[in-house]
């Protein structure tokens, strides 16, 4: 009985060997009012009227009842085809789509979800239709083959981490519309080396060019308000920044360990520079603290060791500790707030000063401030007038 149901098994395998088998030549499929089909070529055609569902794509999409996947075959698919009617791709439609290496969107398209395209590692290009006025978070990140990228004017802003770690990325163009320039939206982007910030721009949150290592020309519009932490630190080629008038706070670390760095004109509208918001610019030499600016954060100018000149406005109230730790060439340090006390001047704030500097403050609290600079790290050698 044994060997009669082994006979069987094998009889039931060879027949399904010589059978033909009929390969179908296309993959379709409807969801809700959206149709598709990946034809033998491996082309991924949607059409359809309306926004394509949003699928879920691991630890970056987390939304009860949302489908996890696309119904087609991600290995399928080497082309996308999105249809005139489509105004949303879904997020994280194709996600980690490693064979894209090409795409094709419609003039109705409005919006491009999250993570709609990131971690397409091939994918070397992609035209967002100027229809688009909404690009949401982490859109195309991980795209390690894009190249170039237009911004359309309706978008007001790009979502956080859109194109980060797009780290071929070269050119980057901004139109006028856009307000916002999101959390880590161009982070990583180590092949960029030149970015316009168009007129309208009010604010560059946490994080948006850091670590764009070859970033060496940044261009500020007067509009902007805000530059967040760590928004422009790591770049390592970059030599020279204008910050606006309009500009009146920059966030912690927000031009930090930018090794080249040497000069930082305007900032006169400026009322805070954030903790560190210069560390280890060790190549810095000239910077001017606006007259309007009432806090110097912790750290904010430690290991600026070329700053030779720095003069402290009357309107500051507080100065952080290490604020000038190191700053090891410093030869004229002119102080004109009066309002410095024990508690409004932080430990070590100027530890490491060489003795050598001469400092000049007010002539009504010379007295006090050199007891007080000498407490902060001051060498009790220097000449305080």
């Amino acid at each position: 009985m044994k060997h009669v149901r082994l006979f069987t098994a094998a009889a039931v395998m060879l027949l399904f060997i010589l059978l033909p088998v009929n390969v179908r030549a296309e993959v379709s499929g409807k969801v809700g009012g959206i149709s598709w089909s990946v034809s033998d070529d491996r082309v991924l055609t949607i059409s359809g009227t309306g926004a394509m569902p949003d699928y879920e794509a691991r630890s970056l999409m987390e939304r009860e009842g949302t489908p996890k996947r696309p119904p087609w075959d991600h290995n399928r698919v080497r082309k996308v085809i999105i249809e005139e009617g489509i105004t949303k791709v879904g997020a994280s439609s194709f996600y980690n789509y490693q064979q894209l290496t090409e795409v094709e969107l419609p003039s109705t398209l409005t919006e491009i979800g999250r993570a709609a395209f990131s971690d397409c590692t091939v994918l070397p290009e992609i035209t967002i239709p100027d229809s688009v006025s909404r690009l949401d978070d982490y859109a195309f990140h991980g795209c390690g083959e894009l190249k170039t990228i237009t911004i359309p004017g309706k978008i007001e802003k790009i979502g956080d981490y859109a194109f980060c770690d797009c780290y071929s990325l070269k050119t980057v163009q901004l139109n006028q519309g856009l307000k916002t320039i999101g959390v880590c939206s161009f982070c990583f982007c180590y092949s960029l080396k030149n970015i316009t910030v168009p007129d309208g721009v009010t604010k560059i949150e946490d994080g948006a060019f850091d670590r764009c290592r070859e970033l060496r020309s940044i261009s500020l519009p007067d509009s902007l308000k805000t530059i967040g932490e760590t928004a422009f630190s790591f770049l390592d080629k970059l030599r020279s920044v204008k910050i606006p008038d309009s500009v009146t706070s920059i966030g912690i670390n927000s031009f930090s360990d930018c090794p080249r760095l040497t000069e930082v004109k305007g900032g006169g509208g400026l009322k805070k520079i954030g903790n560190a918001a210069f560390y280890n610019c060790y190549r810095l030499k000239k910077i001017t603290i606006g007259k309007k600016v009432t806090f110097i954060g912790a750290h904010a100018f430690e290991r600026c060791r070329k700053l030779r000149s720095i003069t402290i406005p009357a309107k500051v109230k507080k100065i952080d500790f290490f604020a000038f730790y190191e700053c090891t060439g410093l030869k004229k340090l002119t102080v004109k707030t009066t309002k410095l006390n024990s508690k409004r001047l932080g430990e070590k704030a100027f530890y490491k000063v060489p003795a050598s500097v001469r400092v000049t403050v007010p002539r009504s609290r010379r007295k006090a401030y050199r007891s007080l600079f000498i407490s902060r790290g001051m060498s009790p050698r220097a000449s305080i007038k």
